[in-house]
């Protein structure tokens, strides 16, 4: 049987946790308010992202009416977080594949998130 942490651990992480999300949230809404395109295409990275951070368009949200990806009500977002985010590099360019861009999980970290 696993142990639980301790409480006091448990309230650090989900401290962590809800500012990580709302750091994301807030730089996916600078990124959704400076696009150039209002219906953007799986790829876009039109608008700003910090320095070290990548944030690419993922297409559109499950319609459940549809069973398709058509949810214009919902955008999915790709943000790659580099490893050296903080120093102020340039985020360098993805490999491309068939299927997306090459992942680098040496490099950097993939959050998908809805907005």
């Amino acid at each position: 049987m696993k142990e639980a942490l301790p409480p006091k651990i448990n309230l650090i992480m989900n401290e962590k946790i809800s500012n990580y999300e709302s750091i994301i949230e807030h730089w996916i809404s600078d990124f959704v308010e400076t696009m150039k395109y209002k219906n953007p295409d799986v790829g876009d990275r039109s608008g700003d992202q910090p320095l070290g951070i990548k944030i690419m368009f993922d297409g559109y949200g499950f319609n459940e009416k549809t069973n398709e990806n058509d949810d214009l009500d919902m955008l999915t977002f790709a943000v790659f977080v580099h490893r050296d985010c903080l120093s102020g590099k340039v985020f360098t360019e993805h490999s491309k594949t068939p299927w997306g861009v090459a992942h680098r999980p040496d490099q950097e970290i993939c959050i998908f998130a809805y907005y």
